[in-house]
């Protein structure tokens, strides 16, 4: 129980402490069992939520990698997803809606395919929409960066269709959706 709660505290410290602490965590279902893991994800998750929104791309790295480590090996958390999808799409911070995105392509690879085809009909269609507010765009077109590089060639259906929504991104009137695109 000590082990745990020193990695959870980490996030409250120094850049290299919060990157190691998602990586421990990250590679925790290796040495242990998942019923063993559950009781502590209560504690465990904030953190890595916390990482996700950090200004250092190392530590979102990391902790979008281990939450995509937990979510393959323990399964769906409860309120994840949606809170991932909301800060998708917040107006906070271009930060944090990379941060989303990271920790959504983790997560959909290691939920796996059946998902991802939901969730990127869904967002395809959003981007059809010519009316977006340019903060939810811009979060639809970070996932493009970060989906193939989890997903690898499980996502090369979607080249195609991503096409239109990023050369519609470089037209935009918003410098941060150019950008993105």
């Amino acid at each position: 129980k000590q082990w745990y709660q020193r990695r959870v505290r980490a996030f409250n410290q120094r850049t290299e402490t919060k990157k190691s602490a998602a990586q421990i965590i990250g590679n925790m279902l290796v040495l242990t069992e998942e019923k063993d893991l559950k009781p502590y994800l209560d504690s465990i998750i904030p953190g890595l939520k916390g990482g996700l929104m950090d200004p250092v791309p190392d530590v979102r790295l990391y902790s979008a990698r281990a939450l995509g480590c937990l979510v393959k090996g323990i399964g769906e958390i409860p309120g994840l997803m949606e809170w991932l999808l909301a800060t998708l799409i917040s107006e906070i911070s271009s930060v944090d809606r990379s941060g989303a995105a990271q920790g959504i392509s983790e997560v959909m690879a290691g939920l796996g395919e059946e998902k991802l085809d939901t969730m990127m009909n869904e967002i395809l269609t959003c981007l059809q929409d010519d009316e977006l507010l340019p903060h939810i765009r811009d979060g639809y077109l970070l996932l493009f960066i970060y989906l193939p590089i989890t997903m690898k060639e499980r996502f090369a259906k979607y080249i195609g269709l991503i096409l239109n929504p990023i050369l519609s991104g470089l037209a935009s009137e918003s410098e941060f959706v150019r950008n993105t695109s």
